[in-house]
């Protein structure tokens, strides 16, 4: 129930891309 965490529950596909990205960012080239 942190406010930060609870922040991104509504944002769960946006926050799975951006720990993809983290994880693989070979998978997302700019």
């Amino acid at each position: 129930s942190h406010p930060f965490i609870k922040k991104f529950e509504n944002q769960d596909i946006d926050f799975g891309i951006l720990v993809a990205t983290l994880e693989a960012p070979t998978n997302f080239p700019r």
